[in-house]
């Protein structure tokens, strides 16, 4: 991972906090980071072409418990990796991408 986080910032890619500061005002955006960016690139199943399911719930807790009568929020939870289901084949590869001029975009956006 370090080759390619070496590779990424001496080429001049953009990590992808930088493709979108707005987003990201509490990252740095100027160089790749090899525990963190890179990382998580190369173990997203989304980006190795598979899908999961069930990695999140939403459940309903009580705003407050002690006053039941303020009602229920929906609550993200994360499953145990245990209950999450991959897919057992690679998805459908993804259609090309526009161009950015076509898609009306002058600011720098990652490779992929």
């Amino acid at each position: 991972m370090a080759r390619i986080t070496r590779a990424l910032n001496d080429t001049g890619i953009p990590c992808p906090a930088a493709a979108d500061r707005a987003r990201n005002p509490h990252r740095d955006g100027r160089r790749w980071e090899v525990l963190n960016t890179v990382r998580a690139v190369l173990t997203n199943p989304r980006c190795t072409g598979r899908q999961v399911w069930n990695r999140q719930r939403a459940d309903h807790a009580l705003v407050d418990p002690a006053n039941t009568t303020l009602g229920h929020r929906d609550v993200v939870r994360w499953n145990s990796p245990n209950d999450w289901v991959p897919s057992c084949e690679r998805q459908q590869e993804w259609p090309p991408r526009p161009s950015r001029a076509a898609r009306g975009m002058n600011h720098v956006m990652p490779p992929w």
